[in-house]
């Protein structure tokens, strides 16, 4: 059942409870009052004991029960065109001994039942005659000594038949193909409410529409094009009264064809010289005629005909052929209402060319001269291209007929050389497209036959060269003239290539490949392009291009305690030797070639060995001798050459070392800052620019190195730290092979392998209606430590939270229907030790209790009884707590009577008479879930005045303080300090920056003249707003807490003026936070600390916040009447006194403050 019949049924009660009681009188109503005013405070809406449990109607004629079954305030409609009975079956316990009243409805009634069970049934029959016209309530009461209980029942008489409209159809023709049906059905403001609504057309039976005051039925036939149809449509109430048939109708228009003969004196699919296109077809007979020809000609397929291409309603067109192409012609049918054909009509392809092919001959070129020395037939070729209907043929003539040439785009023709010398040639070529059009061309050659002759070529030198080889040649004669000469180059390794030359000279400089015989041979073309034959082969030649070779080279001695080779060639010594340390140098050559011919040795250490000029495998150098003290260090080198004095070069070098490895690093666990357990592994590196690093020592002490503890040098090895957690530091040496030592170096882990322990506390507290929770975190970690460094959370049963840098807060969603959650904190300190999970529960509950108001329709005397009820759902917070208030007719603000009550009922004195009371009561759980309900009576007058929505309040009264004073709207208060006393400070509202501002405190006072103790402004209002906003600015010369541990503050708390809040509760707030901005402090709402520890030398610093903007969230207290205190507070200090500005003073100034959503 919808909504709005709900709220029609109740408003329905109300009148039939109004009008039941002015037919009993004036003498009744009175007495019945004062009845139902005792037994509501008690019972009514709040007691299980006794209870009725439920109530089951039935009937012999139409009826609705708005409450199936259950034992509370219903209506039952009924229809009685005929008579009948009404049975009512009511389920009732309770502590016995218990008395049912029945109610008096259809002027019967029944006698009281009395039941010594815990459970009893009573049944009631009503006979309801054909004539009875009126409707009626009835009272049903069951007492014990419990309490009593009583529930109205209304009995409404539906006689109206209920209307149906149908309100979507479209006027004009329908082009769809699925419609639907929508309209509205209405059963009067005292019907029983529409129960169905039935819908067909002439083609289907009736079917139910889906809604019922508002309602909707999908066509689900199908709908055929050039058809009328009728829709109808009935409603049917609760009580079986049907509405009268309304019908409509709708005609359907949706389809259109294409012609079907589509056709053209042109033909398709074939090459003509065409310069238009007539095409035709047949009519198109349409429902809803005349229909209109879209068409275009296009290039590009497929076509698409759409609605900006030309057209036309007769059944010809002759369209204009512009260029040679492949033209595609498509029409496309559409009707005046819209409708296309649902394809496209296609007509082609049709092939237009008009263009002759373009030829081409590429060879050979215009007065070349064709020779027959070598070659007696030459290749005519060239290209022939056809843009549309493509080349057919190619044919070539010389003036003796036409001969065909061989392919189309690209086309040749061998011709046979004649034999006359000096002839000039006209070559024609034509070629002809697959339309029949002819293009031609030609081209003019000459013919020679004589080719001139050349002598062997000489090379300058034999048999070795190096890569650069001069060849020499006897000039050739020809009576055409030489164009130039031909030289081919080939040697035995396979190498081929030629080279020309203008004259009889060749300078080649690629011989690169040695051991090789180079040979050349020559030729001449003359200048008509005759070329000769080649030249017999000149004289061998072999290059040798590379120097010695060196290999196995090395510096020989015997003296390793003063000298060390690397590498085989390079030396490094130390100068402390008694005697010479003598060295040699040796290597192995060899030169495939033209053979070694010497080798040679560079000075040092004043010794310059003689050339070795043969025994070259190996050859070595004479005696070099280091003495004392010698210091020198660089380069020997030894040349080796060869015959053609290719030289090869070796180095040695020479280095004095006197020092160990000139650095060295030690790394732990990759510079990891902690560690769980004491096997680390090290990376160690050290360089030496001498000998080389050839050992390490490892400690953890920075003593020198034990001689025995001595190892080989590697990069990286594992290590086991000794010891406790802690700083560990481990230290290596480094020496090289003439035994120099560097070091120590050293590096530092920390050693932790104690996890860190934790708390988490939900700060919502054990219930919340928000699925976001604040989390209190709290870690320590054992010492020495690590510290802790990371915490994750997540909600038992869900994925854990990424990892995160530890904090004392966290917020978290939580997951999953209301009811008791769990969550969970882990935390992991900078070692990578993980403490076990930290718990905390809350009870997530998000559903507002609902609630129930129960008054008398109206009263003549006496206090107004009120009860109202609240259920809270499963899961279920609990703690109900009421805000009761009422407002009279005609007016807008609502006045408080009871807040934060968990009485359930209360009289209400009614300071005004003849008047109508309307009482809202709003019910909040413990998670702070808020319902209301409101109800309404007359007192003295009967008069019933619907439920009227509740209307938006003002903001505050003078809340940005231009009225230039703090009334209206604010009350000022000042006090001492709690038990040492104080004048308080004063309070006013001054023009500051081109505004007016309320000022708390001040700012003129000096020194010890300067007020102690508090001044507040306060209002008292309705918070029917989310939030709450204002302006401050706050000055402070505060610096000390004094010896009394005292700060001045601001503050804002609500309900709870200035003097009511302990300084020990305010200073706790504040020692955490001295000198710190304002924050958020829980119940006491904005505090601001300032205050420190300090001395004299800081006295007269000025602290000046700036204008700053605040907003609370008043959720927790909306629909309640409050009272907002604003407050600053000066202390008193037991300290010297500073004759510096402002003492110790502290001010606010005050804007703005506003409810806003």
């Amino acid at each position: 059942m919808s909504e709005s019949l709900t709220l029609k049924r109740w408003m329905s009660l109300g009148l039939a409870l109004l009008a039941s009681l002015i037919l009993l009188g004036g003498v009744w109503i009175s007495l019945r009052h004062e009845i139902l005013a005792a037994s509501l405070k008690e019972s009514v809406l709040s007691v299980s004991d006794p209870a009725i449990q439920k109530i089951a109607v039935t009937a012999s004629l139409p009826i609705s029960d708005t409450r199936l079954n259950q034992g509370t305030a219903k209506t039952i409609y009924f229809r009685n065109d005929e008579a009948g009975i009404i049975t009512l079956t009511f389920g009732i316990s309770g502590t016995p001994i218990m008395t049912f009243t029945p109610g008096v409805a259809f002027g019967q009634t029944s006698g009281v039942i009395t039941s010594t069970e815990a459970a009893f049934t009573a049944t009631l029959d009503y006979a309801v005659s054909s004539t009875h016209t009126a409707s009626c309530v009835g009272f049903y009461t069951v007492t014990n000594a419990m309490g009593q209980v009583v529930v109205p029942i209304t009995y409404m008489r539906d006689i109206t038949m209920p209307v149906v409209d149908i309100l979507n159809l479209p006027a004009g023709v329908f082009t769809g193909t699925v419609f639907q049906v929508e309209g509205v059905a209405d059963d009067n403001t005292d019907g029983a409410g529409i129960q169905v609504v039935k819908v067909k057309t002439d083609t289907t039976t009736w079917q139910t529409a889906i809604g019922a005051e508002v309602w909707k039925w999908p066509a689900s036939f199908p709908i055929v094009d050039g058809r009328q149809y009728t829709v109808s449509a009935y409603a049917m109430d609760y009580v079986g009264l049907k509405s009268r048939v309304v019908t409509e109708t709708i005609t359907v228009d949706n389809l259109v064809s294409n012609p079907e003969n589509l056709g053209s004196v042109i033909p398709t699919n074939m090459w003509i010289p065409m310069t238009s296109l007539p095409v035709t077809w047949t009519k198109v007979d349409d429902f809803n005629s005349p229909v209109v020809y879209y068409y275009t000609l296009t290039a590009v397929a497929p076509c698409t005909v759409m609605a900006s291409d030309a057209h036309t309603t007769s059944l010809a067109v002759t369209l204009p052929v512009i260029e040679s192409n492949i033209y595609t012609f498509c029409l496309r049918t559409r009707d005046n209402v819209s409708n296309w054909a649902s394809e496209t009509a296609v007509l082609g392809p049709f092939k237009a060319d008009n263009k002759p092919p373009v030829i081409t001959i590429t060879a050979p070129e215009e007065q070349s001269v064709l020779t027959t020395t070598y070659l007696t037939t030459i290749t005519i070729e060239g290209t022939a291209t056809d843009q549309h209907s493509g080349v057919a043929g190619v044919s070539v003539t010389m003036g003796l007929g036409w001969f065909p040439a061989v392919g189309t785009n690209n086309w040749s023709y061998e011709w046979d050389l004649p034999i006359e010398d000096n002839e000039l040639y006209t070559i024609t070529v034509r070629a002809r497209d697959n339309a029949g059009n002819w293009s031609t061309t030609s081209r003019h050659v000459w013919v020679d036959t004589t080719a001139p002759t050349v002598t062997v070529p000489i090379p300058n030198r034999s048999p070795w060269i190096t890569s650069t080889v001069i060849y020499t040649w006897t000039p050739a004669v020809d009576s055409a003239g030489i164009r130039d000469y031909r030289v081919w180059i080939t040697n035995t390794d396979g190498y081929s290539e030629s080279f020309s030359a203008l004259s009889p000279t060749l300078i080649y400089t690629e011989a690169f490949s040695e051991g090789v015989e180079y040979y050349a041979r020559v030729r001449a073309t003359d200048k008509n392009g005759n070329t000769g034959g080649w030249s017999d082969s000149s004289n061998a030649v072999t290059p040798d291009l590379s120097s010695p070779t060196i290999s196995a080279p090395q510096v020989i001695h015997n003296v390793p305690d003063y000298l060390h080779v690397v590498d085989n060639i390079h030396l490094y010594y130390t100068n402390t030797m008694s005697a010479g340390a003598i060295f040699r140098l040796q290597g192995y050559s060899d030169d495939a070639l033209s053979g070694v011919a010497r080798v040679s040795f560079s000075e040092a250490f004043g010794e310059s060995p003689a050339d070795v000029t043969s025994g070259f495998q190996p050859w070595r150098s004479g005696f070099y001798i280091i003495e004392y003290g010698d210091n020198a260090s660089g380069v020997i080198n030894a040349h080796v050459y060869d015959r053609l004095k290719n030289t090869a070069i070796q180095t040695f070098t020479y280095e004095l070392d006197g020092q160990g490895p000139y650095t060295g690093t030690v790394v732990i666990n990759d510079e990891a800052t902690y560690v769980t357990q004491t096997l680390v592994s090290l990376a160690l590196w050290s360089d030496d620019i001498g000998s080389g690093v050839a050992e390490m020592c490892i400690t953890q002490s920075d003593e020198a190195c034990d001689a025995n503890a001595w190892e080989l040098y590697r990069t990286t090895r594992e290590w086991t730290l000794a010891g406790s957690d802690g700083l560990k530091t481990i230290y290596v040496w480094y020496r090289d092979h003439l035994k120099n030592v560097s070091g120590p170096y050293s590096s530092t882990i920390f050693l932790d392998r104690v996890a860190p322990t934790g708390t988490v506390t939900i700060v919502e507290g054990a219930y919340t209606r928000q699925v976001t929770v604040t989390l209190a975190l709290s870690a320590t970690d054992g010492m020495p430590s690590s510290g802790v460094a990371q915490m994750r959370v997540h909600q038992a049963g869900e994925a854990w939270g990424d990892w995160k840098p530890y904090g004392n807060s966290e917020t978290l969603r939580l997951s999953g229907a209301d009811g008791e959650k769990v969550v969970e904190v882990q935390y992991r300190d900078g070692a990578g030790n993980e403490s076990g999970e930290a718990r905390a529960k809350v009870l997530l509950d998000r559903v507002a209790p609902s609630v129930l108001v129960t008054v008398p329709a109206q009263l003549a005397a006496g206090p107004i009884p009120v009860a109202w009820l609240a259920h809270d759902p499963e899961p279920s917070s609990g703690n109900l707590l009421y805000t009761v208030q009422y407002r009279l007719q005609n007016s807008d603000d609502w006045t408080g009577w009871l807040t934060n009550t968990s009485s359930i009922s209360a009289g209400f004195s009614a300071p005004v008479l003849d008047n109508t009371y309307t009482f809202r009561v709003m019910a909040r759980d413990a998670a702070g879930n808020m319902g209301e309900k409101e109800a309404s009576t007359v007192y003295r007058y009967f008069h019933v005045f619907l439920p009227q929505t509740v209307r938006n309040y003002a903001l505050f009264t003078n809340g940005d303080f231009e009225s230039r004073s703090l009334k209206p709207g604010w009350n000022s208060l000042k006090g001492g300090f709690p038990g040492y006393g104080g004048s308080g400070l004063p309070q006013q509202v001054i023009q500051f920056e081109g505004s007016y501002r309320a000022l708390l405190g001040d700012i003129d006072a000096r020194n010890d003249a300067i007020p102690v103790g508090y001044g507040s402004i306060a209002q008292t209002f309705t918070v029917n707003k989310r939030y709450l906003t204002l302006k401050y600015r706050i000055v402070s010369y505060d610096i000390f807490k004094g010896t009394k541990n005292y700060f001045d503050t601001f503050e804002i708390s609500i309900n709870s003026s200035p003097n009511q809040i302990l300084d020990s509760a305010r200073n706790g707030k504040c020692a955490g936070v001295p000198g710190t901005e304002p924050g958020i402090q829980a119940e006491a709402g904005l505090t601001f600390c300032r205050g420190r520890e300090g001395n004299a030398s800081v006295v007269g610093q000025r602290w000046d916040s700036g204008w700053r903007t605040v907003t609370l969230d008043m959720e927790k207290f909306q629909w309640t009447t409050i009272t907002l205190y604003l407050a600053i507070w000066n202390r008193e200090y037991e300290a010297p006194y500073f004759n510096d500005h402002g003492w110790f003073n502290t001010w606010v100034y005050l804007d703005d403050i506003s409810l806003h959503e």
